[in-house]
């Protein structure tokens, strides 16, 4: 399963598309693959997540993410939700680990997201990602951003 977000392919192994959230289906890529995609993630459901060798220094820590790096590679230990894992394998390979009964937390959306950590590939093509609500006025694009809960869709809502 392929998935276009900005100017990314991603090819997911692992999962089905029943199993990712409803949003995210948005960038599914429902064209035949006529390129190699730019990142190929694999998810895997596991009893215990491997956790980071010696040889990765931490390089970032927050309450809810520690961030690990070894020459030009990443791992992640992420608590958004409950915990999971994200490793590259190299610049375009990387595996998502689960604890095997929180499968069904991939429904939501941030969570998802958050897991495939695309802020590093995408930032080098000039593209971010915001946490917003998105509003179409007369053609142009007005986005409200701040943290979850703050009212950013009830606002954009107001505004419809």
């Amino acid at each position: 399963m392929r998935l276009n977000i900005g100017p990314l392919t991603i090819e997911l192994s692992g999962v089905t598309e029943q199993e990712i959230p409803v949003n995210s289906r948005l960038f599914l890529d429902r064209k035949p693959a006529d390129k190699r995609a730019d990142r190929h993630y694999t998810f895997h459901f596991v009893g215990r997540l491997p956790l980071p060798s010696n040889d990765w220094q931490a390089i970032f820590r927050r309450n809810d993410i520690v961030i690990f790096r070894k020459e030009e590679r990443e791992t992640r230990l992420l608590a958004i939700g409950n915990l999971h894992a994200y490793q590259e394998k190299d610049e375009s390979n990387a595996d998502i680990y689960f604890i095997e009964g929180l499968k069904r937390e991939l429904q939501t959306d941030t969570l998802f997201i958050s897991c495939l950590c695309l802020e590093r590939p995408l930032s080098a093509r000039g593209c971010y990602i915001l946490h917003c609500a998105f509003l179409d006025y007369r053609g142009q694009a007005i986005l409200f951003s701040g943290p979850s809960g703050i009212g950013k869709s009830t606002h954009a809502n107001l505004w419809c």
